[in-house]
């Protein structure tokens, strides 16, 4: 039992005392009516603003890119977007290359393709009628 709560003692301090870091956003770019273009949040250590997310905006404010950053290059997964909000493309990078899987769609949001990247070479690709019937397999290894 002293053992037990030793450990769920120990497990509470190390959460209670985990920082929560809060992104501060800021405007990069506008567009000449006033709506924004590009944005990064970032936290601010020491001083130094890190970069840890980028958003990018149509001119009519719908979202037309996002996705973590690192290094100041894409890491992670990124999503990209229609005007009309729909998902164009989504994919994975490492240190802005693209990686695994990417899929892309149609502007109705039906499957159109699959791209399959191993680190920034393009090996497979998977096209879908808008029917979402595979209509060709190009494996490009």
């Amino acid at each position: 039992m002293t053992k037990f709560l030793l450990i769920i003692t120990t497990i509470f301090i190390v959460v209670s005392c985990k920082q929560q870091v809060k992104l501060q956003e800021e405007v990069k770019e506008f567009y000449n009516n006033g709506n924004k273009k590009t944005v990064e949040l970032f936290d601010d250590v020491q001083g130094d603003k890190i970069v840890r997310y980028y958003k990018e905006f149509y001119k009519n404010k719908q979202l037309k890119i996002e996705g973590p950053i690192k290094n100041d290059e894409r890491n992670g997964h990124w999503i990209f977007y229609y005007k009309n909000g729909n998902k164009w493309s989504e994919g994975n990078y490492i240190n802005g290359i693209a990686n695994g899987k990417f899929t892309q769609y149609y502007e109705n949001g039906k499957l159109w393709m699959y791209t399959y990247y191993k680190m920034g070479k393009k090996t497979r690709v998977i096209l879908f009628d808008e029917k979402g019937k595979a209509i060709e397999d190009n494996n490009l290894k």
